[in-house]
């Protein structure tokens, strides 16, 4: 029996290796990966080996496990078995293995040596990037990078939501409810509701070059059947993206219903915008109190990275939180209280206690139906300020010094005649008799 055995029950190749065989793992690695690639599947490699010095650096595994870590201790290291193995088959010198094994070590000395002395060449400013807050963050300001859009490019966005390939079916309520309401809307000038003015918001960034990955529970239709950005064909069941079909030249967008794994799956997005910075990276709660299942990330990564490792994200949650059953009547009549609550007021908690300082790298929006043609500029403005940041800092890059949004608060000058903001100084409620304005809490 082994430990992988749990991957059969879904039919996936499992390889077993010797971890002291590097050889041996390499050529697996390579088999499993190219039957990945080949095949688009699963497999597992179960690489048989041992750990050498415990949990940590101060762990002493010979308190619990004296008789295994004897025998750890009395065995050859990989490396040790692999050199006897070249030694041994002529392909490698005595003096030629000193020879590597020096020029490893210097390869492990030399960054080690170049960070120690960084860190004593750091000035003022730098020095104060301790414990638990951090400072590498612009001063906070309310102005977002421009946000505003021509009519010819709002038309173009518009022109490709309302599209459909020759031959694809649509549904006729679909037709009616999404494509046509939606081409209305624009040539009444508005106004637009939250799930169209996002896919405005989207579609600008596409034809500006921007790619966007959105994933959650039901992200592609929308858990209320409101945003719709894949549409199925009626008989053959195709899908579609007309966010996809814009204009020759543009980025692209990919849209994920993930598993209801909030953890996992909020963990890999929040990896993926480190990875891909400049992308607009969305994971989306489909109600607000799912959050909490994510929550270990949120606390352990989102808020306290930059401090921890100088690693700022500029990933987007999108929470559902209806106000009340005048909104949103579909909650209050066939879900309980805790699905209707975000609780945002607890990001502002985390903030303050870890390295979201109130004035500096992290932003809170909440997009309330009577705000619905806000979405579009709280959108492009998150994905405008992270692109300038990142080219304005792209030398620095090293320190960590990026601003980040992670949720968002953004304030915009001008906008397209049918894109009208609502105010021009935008104040977004939080909680009952608060309001927040850019990001400031004020009680009232």
């Amino acid at each position: 029996m082994y430990a992988t055995d749990v991957a059969k029950m879904i039919e996936a190749p499992i390889f077993h290796v010797n971890g002291d065989d590097p050889l041996a793992v390499k050529f697996v690695t390579d088999m499993a990966l190219d039957f990945r690639q080949e095949f688009g599947r699963d497999v597992v490699i179960d690489m048989y080996c041992y750990r050498k010095y415990g949990h940590q650096e101060v762990d002493e595994p010979s308190f619990t496990q004296p008789d295994l870590y004897a025998r750890i201790d009395k065995h050859p290291s990989v490396a040790e078995l692999y050199k006897r193995q070249l030694l041994g088959a002529g392909i490698l010198s005595e003096d030629d293995a000193a020879s590597l094994e020096t020029e490893f070590q210097l390869r492990l000395d030399l960054p080690l040596e170049n960070v120690k002395a960084r860190e004593k060449e750091k000035t003022d400013e730098q020095a104060k990037f301790k414990e638990s807050t951090a400072v590498f963050q612009p001063e906070y300001t309310s102005e977002s990078e421009p946000t505003a859009i021509s009519e010819e490019t709002l038309a173009t966005i518009v022109n490709g939501l309302t599209r459909v390939p020759d031959g694809f079916d649509v549904q006729p309520k679909i037709k009616r409810i999404v494509l046509g309401h939606q081409r209305k809307v624009f040539e009444a000038g508005g106004p637009y509701e939250w799930h169209y003015a996002e896919a405005l918001a989207f579609g600008s960034l596409l034809l500006e070059g921007i790619p966007i990955r959105l994933s959650g529970q039901d992200s592609a239709r929308g858990t209320f059947s409101t945003r719709h950005s894949v549409l199925y064909d009626a008989k053959t069941g195709e899908p579609y993206v007309p966010l996809m079909h814009l204009a020759e030249k543009q980025a692209r967008i990919c849209i994920y219903n993930s598993q209801l794994s909030e953890a996992a799956v909020l963990g890999f997005d929040y990896g993926y915008s480190l990875d891909y910075p400049k992308m607009l990276c969305l994971w989306e709660a489909q109600f607000g109190d799912f959050a909490n299942g994510a929550q270990v990330i949120i606390d352990q990564f989102i808020v306290s990275a930059e401090s921890k490792w100088q690693r700022p994200s500029g990933i987007v949650l999108l929470l559902f939180a209806p106000a009340d059953e005048t909104r949103f009547p579909q909650t209050a009549h066939h879900y309980d209280a805790q699905k209707s609550l975000a609780r945002p007021i607890r990001f502002f908690v985390g903030r303050r206690i870890h390295s979201w300082p109130v004035r500096g790298n992290s932003r809170l929006a909440r997009g309330w139906t009577s705000r619905q043609s806000e979405a579009d500029h709280l959108l492009l403005g998150q994905s405008l300020l992270r692109s300038a940041q990142l080219s304005d800092r792209a030398q620095d890059r090293r320190r960590g010094n990026h601003s980040r949004r992670t949720a968002l608060s953004v304030g915009r000058k001008k906008v397209a005649r049918n894109a009208q903001a609502i105010s021009k100084e935008r104040e977004v409620c939080l909680v009952p008799g608060r309001t927040a304005k850019y990001g400031r809490v004020e009680f009232h």
